[in-house]
């Protein structure tokens, strides 16, 4: 999945301005390392590691990404890497959840709250106060529908922020989050007969994001917390795809 990777670069630098007193330059930035959250639209070989190489399959998916290339963040960690040489290290798997669902009903175990809990057990006693986290999942959580929306959207939303804030709790400063695109509109979204399902959770998980991440900065005036409006990207992407076919 493609992405505008100009206009996510220019947030995660637009921490710069708001967090550094005016003498520091712009290009000194306050973290000094990355750390990403996430789903298979994250992940750049991790679940294909973990089952052993078994999946995804190489074609059509590329080296071991739920994608055809390198995931979008690859590109954001090369870019910051080459020019202000912040260091990342990716913790997304593929078919992650926000919340534990059983696997007798089709979901795999791998969590946020594991992935975080692995993150924090190997950095137990480190300073993070100039670390980035960046988390993005939730699509997992829906894709086999809700009867009741409201409900399954309060549980993902809360599993995404009690993750955040332990990040906090350990010292966790800065943070960006993203919402959902339409899940309807995802090749998985479109072999499904539950479309307005779908799009109803994606619709009430987006709402309900960004009152978590306004509450969450609100809660925390400390930390610097952003959300990234993927949503609004992919219907552009999705009907001007020439400018991004290049």
């Amino acid at each position: 999945m493609r992405f505008n990777k100009n206009k996510l670069l220019a947030i995660l630098g637009l921490m710069t301005l708001t967090c550094l007193p005016p003498t520091i330059y712009a290009a000194e930035l306050p973290y000094n390392d990355i750390i990403f959250f996430g789903d298979s639209l994250s992940d750049n070989g991790n679940f294909y590691h973990r089952s052993m190489g078994f999946a995804p399959k190489s074609p059509p998916y590329y080296q071991g990404r739920f994608s055809n290339g390198p995931t979008w963040a690859e590109f954001v960690a090369q870019h910051y890497k080459e020019g202000n040489q912040v260091e990342s290290e990716n913790y997304a798997v593929g078919s992650s959840t926000a919340v534990f669902h059983s696997p007798t009903k089709g979901y795999l175990p791998y969590t946020l709250k594991m992935a975080v809990y692995n993150y924090l057990t190997r950095y137990v006693g480190y300073d993070k106060t100039h670390t980035l986290y960046t988390v993005w999942i939730g699509a997992n959580d829906y894709f086999y529908g809700a009867d009741n929306i409201d409900e399954a959207t309060d549980s993902v939303i809360h599993g995404i922020s009690s993750n955040i804030e332990t990040l906090i709790n350990r010292g966790g400063k800065y943070f960006v989050v993203m919402n959902l695109p339409d899940l309807a509109q995802t090749p998985y979204g479109r072999d499904r007969d539950n479309a307005a399902n779908l799009t109803a959770l994606t619709l009430e998980h987006n709402r309900k994001l960004a009152i978590m991440v306004n509450e969450l900065q609100l809660q925390h005036p400390d930390i610097i917390i952003r959300l990234y409006d993927i949503y609004s990207d992919f219907i552009t992407m999705s009907k001007n795809p020439d400018v991004y076919n290049k």
